[in-house]
């Protein structure tokens, strides 16, 4: 059975490693236009490896999705300029990125309609498949970030159904230029996708909307859209098939959740797409680590009833995966690849410490959503970490698969007084996988 270093065929790409780097939204575009910055562009080249895929945050396709202040964008030519640097600093290190697209429907707060970047042009935030708001609150408003309820949102016309399939194709077009290996569609989570797949918030009473097939009409047609213009090959799609798993995304329930995930793998499969992302439901993303610690425990559900619906391409798993887990998940064949969020934004070097067996930097939560270089591009390399703690990086290096039971025993022992030491001395004091490590998959799981 392969495990998490094997290499593995991702549409045209040839991965070395079967870790990628989740899409994770970091909000450090430039607040005015969305552009991407240039401490984007540090933040792929440092997590870029040769033969390794990252997925990028999502980005708005266009103004009508803005709903974030420091959220990227890629319908504008500025936009695609900056994304240019950051596939040529991926590139440049042999790696591979994906270029996530997004729109968020009815999760646009409507006062985002005087950002300056919506108001005149001709787009209005908070639209959907239909008049039904998302339950709860929005914690990103304009201008100031006020908590107020979520807005109602306007369902869109059949005329602007066609527009909005023809702006994710502009998108992926735009992404193209910009030197993307191929786009995500982001499928899951509540947004616009979501909202004509489940009942609650598809209230419909024409094609997209009655059946479970016309609920998947939209996903469908897109996938094809985006099919036909750049390659199938090119083409992901992300999906979170837990809609009616507690704690919901803004309320978000399916009458038949059966036929609704089942007919969307199927869709994807249909069109033999790059590869299918999907989130379990394993922790919450509201949940601090300590409320998280026992959900993370849990095995993976979603792929032991959703993946006998896709068979065309390989399917990658997300949600709180440690190197531990994630190579189980792997070998066990519960997912061919795995996504990694939290430890790969703590850890810009993480194929090679995931290679090596080397102890990882812990992460700092509280700047995951911040607009600074801090907890986004200040995180040391292995051989940063070894430089600041007056040790030789050499030293440490992996005994290898040959090792004996007594040679690992005595490197782990070593990365263990490694750690001791850096408690105190750095910012971001180490862990090893060993520490991390949780069997969340399969036969290893427990709850």
């Amino acid at each position: 059975m392969p495990d998490l270093l094997t290499p593995i065929k991702v549409g045209r790409l040839n991965l070395k490693m079967r870790a990628v780097l989740a899409p994770l939204t970091r909000l450090r575009a430039e607040p005015v236009t969305r552009v991407p910055t240039q401490l984007m562009v540090d933040y792929y080249t440092q997590r870029a490896a040769e033969g390794v895929l990252l997925i990028t945050e999502a980005t708005y396709i266009s103004p009508e999705t803005v709903s974030y202040h420091t959220a990227p964008g890629i319908w504008t030519q500025e936009q695609v300029e900056g994304w240019k640097k950051v596939t040529e600093g991926v590139h440049s290190k042999g790696g591979y990125i994906f270029c996530q697209i997004w729109h968020v429907g009815r999760c646009a707060h409507e006062t985002f309609n005087e950002d300056p970047v919506v108001k005149g042009s001709g787009y209005t935030t908070c639209r959907s498949s239909s008049d039904v708001p998302a339950i709860g609150e929005s914690h990103s408003t304009y201008p100031d970030n006020e908590v107020m309820p979520h807005t109602k949102p306007v369902p869109f016309t059949l005329e602007e159904i066609a527009r909005v399939r023809r702006d994710f194709v502009k998108a992926a077009e735009n992404a193209i230029a910009a030197g993307f290996d191929g786009v995500e569609l982001h499928g899951a989570h509540g947004y616009l996708m979501c909202q004509f797949l489940n009942s609650s918030a598809n209230l419909r009473t024409d094609q997209y909307s009655g059946s479970t097939e016309n609920r998947i009409r939209l996903l469908d047609e897109i996938l094809s859209d985006l099919c036909a213009a750049i390659g199938n090959d090119r083409v992901a799609l992300r999906l979170s098939p837990h809609t009616n798993v507690l704690p919901t995304y803004g309320g978000m329930t399916t009458d038949d959740l059966e036929g609704t995930y089942g007919g969307a793998y199927a869709a994807a499969d249909k069109h033999k797409i790059a590869y299918l992302l999907v989130t379990e439901q394993r922790w919450s993303p509201f949940d601090d680590d300590a409320k998280n610690a026992q959900a993370l425990r849990l095995p993976c559900a979603m792929s032991q009833r959703w993946n006998k619906y896709f068979t065309s391409g390989p399917i990658i798993g997300a949600s709180g995966f440690t190197p531990v887990s994630a190579d189980a998940a792997v070998r066990e064949g519960v997912y061919d690849a795995v996504c990694f969020g939290r430890y790969y934004i703590s850890n810009p070097d993480l194929p090679r410490r995931l290679e090596q067996g080397l102890p990882l930097n812990r992460y700092s939560r509280e700047t995951f959503y911040t607009q600074g270089a801090e907890g986004y591009t200040d995180y040391p390399t292995w051989d940063e970490v070894c430089e600041q703690l007056g040790v030789e990086a050499a030293d440490y290096a992996s005994p290898g698969a040959g090792a004996s039971e007594t040679e690992r025993a005595a490197f782990e022992d070593k990365l263990d007084e490694l750690v001791v030491l850096s408690e105190g001395k750095l910012k971001y004091p180490l862990v090893t996988a060993k520490a991390l490590g949780v069997l969340t998959s399969g036969t290893g799981a427990s709850a």
